[in-house]
């Protein structure tokens, strides 16, 4: 039997703006309640996953170090945080000219952030967790590629839930 329409009829960039902040509500709008439901929840029980194996510290997160210093540059070059006069002079990486290499560094965080807001929560606790210091390590090698993968994967999944919600936003309605 098929799911009855109970959704309203809006365009597809609006479908997919909402697709990327909960995952799933793309097709919740689009009166695909059940539908909304599981991807809503499949996708974020495995984002979570990656995180509970890895720890919150799995977000890498572009513009910091493993420290939790912002990375910066000057010339072109990185500038560590122990050189105080240069650290202070340099700009910081994501807004002096080394967005891309920071991006292309650590290409994994845009699958992450594909999951939406929950991954900028995450990345925010994540720099604040590796600022701390020893306290919260990151995890070693298998455990932090496996996290790694899980929460790039679900943010890749909401991807294609987005794509197919703004999909179907853009079909015309059937006739009743």
């Amino acid at each position: 039997m098929a799911e009855q329409d109970t959704g309203f009829h809006l365009p597809s960039p609006v479908v997919a703006l909402a697709g990327w902040l909960v995952p799933g509500a793309g097709y919740w709008l689009l009166g695909q309640r059940s539908r909304g439901t599981i991807v809503c929840v499949t996708i974020i029980v495995l984002y979570l996953l990656g995180l509970f194996i890895a720890g919150a510290r799995v977000i890498d997160v572009p513009g910091y170090d493993r420290n939790g210093a912002e990375v910066r540059l000057i010339d072109g070059r990185l500038v560590s945080p122990n050189d105080t006069r240069s650290y202070a002079q340099a700009g910081w990486a994501l807004t002096s000219g080394g967005f891309v290499s920071e991006i292309t560094s650590k290409p994994w965080f845009v699958g992450q952030v594909l999951i939406g807001p929950i991954c900028l929560a995450s990345a925010v606790i994540s720099v604040d967790v590796a600022q701390r210091g020893s306290d919260y390590p990151r995890p070693h090698t298998p455990l932090d590629n496996v996290g790694t993968l899980y929460t790039a994967i679900a943010g890749m999944l909401n991807l294609m839930v987005i794509i197919d919600a703004a999909y179907r936003a853009g079909l015309p309605r059937e006739a009743e």
